[in-house]
């Protein structure tokens, strides 16, 4: 069986994705997608674009690489490897070279979140350490030394595989699961998670049903957040929910700026909440909240 870190990652998603992507050839396009592939185009020197915001994000990518005194020798480079018995692993390299004399695999990612089972495959199909670089890091990956790691990543993709040969061409026997792919999935529409309502109906109950929705969103949040009780954060899957404060952005707008700075001297569109939670407690502790952030955990090595 041939598989690739897409297949494996969206089946991991959502059975039901994975068959309308792949058994049923169900195109899957958003503007992000777009936009990371402009980025790496013009990184890998394949087109000539000039749209600022990808221009912006080509730049702080090739600065991380430079920090970090990388030396690219190849970009785009395909590869195809067994990794187990009769599963072979189709892909690209974003691209090949070197740090400090020693050979890695480079990948780009055009946001901020990615999911870090690609870097850890490709390194074992590579055997070579992973680097990857975001818009707001550079994370490294080499899981050659850990035994127990690789062969659980090994596990898991002869999961998906065997799961993969039993299920041919009915989409009854692939179950479906919501999370983020939700937002771009082709097939929401008729999804049987969804509730019951039509794409034809009147435009009066879809806006009703859109506020249903967000509401609903709210009380869950709420929920999770009591959940959370006395933890910082929980993770679920590849999901971590955690407690956050409200932006010093926010906060900001509600400080009566003239009085703070009278009082002690200080630039309030300088300082931030640790300072203002010291020197005002009480003010910090009536002007903030709670609220609660959900994304895709990654760890950072």
């Amino acid at each position: 069986m041939v598989l690739s870190f897409s297949r494996i990652d969206t089946f991991l998603q959502c059975q039901r994705l994975y068959y309308l992507k792949y058994i049923q050839g169900l195109e899957v396009e958003t503007e992000a997608m777009d936009f990371g592939k402009k980025v790496h185009q013009l990184l890998a020197g394949e087109e000539i674009i000039t749209e600022p915001h990808v221009v912006a994000r080509v730049k702080t990518l090739q600065r991380r690489l430079e920090k970090i005194g990388a030396e690219i020798v190849a970009y785009e480079v395909p590869f195809s490897e067994e990794i187990a018995n009769n599963i072979v692993i189709e892909g690209v390299y974003d691209a090949l070279g070197y740090v400090n004399d020693e050979p890695v695999v480079f990948e780009f990612k055009s946001g901020h979140k990615f999911n870090e089972l690609q870097p850890k495959i490709y390194s074992i199909i590579s055997q070579k350490p992973v680097i990857v670089i975001t818009a707001d890091g550079v994370y490294h990956y080499d899981v050659l030394d850990n035994l127990e790691e690789k062969e659980n990543i090994i596990a898991e993709i002869v999961g998906v595989a065997t799961a993969l040969e039993g299920k041919g061409h009915d989409e009854k026997q692939y179950q479906v699961s919501s999370g983020e792919h939700c937002k771009y999935c082709p097939g929401v529409a008729s999804c049987p998670l969804r509730r019951k309502f039509h794409m034809h109906d009147s435009i009066e109950s879809l806006i009703s049903e859109y506020f249903y929705l967000q509401a609903l969103e709210e009380e869950i949040k709420k929920h999770i957040l009591m959940q959370l009780q006395d933890n910082e954060e929980i993770k679920v899957g590849k999901v971590v929910a955690k407690k956050k404060l409200t932006s010093y952005k926010k906060l900001r707008a509600k400080i009566d700026k003239e009085e703070l700075y009278e009082k002690y001297g200080l630039n309030v569109f300088k300082i931030d909440t640790k300072i203002l939670q010291k020197v005002e407690p009480e003010l910090f502790e009536e002007l903030t909240r709670e609220s609660l952030k959900i994304e895709e955990s990654r760890e950072e090595e």
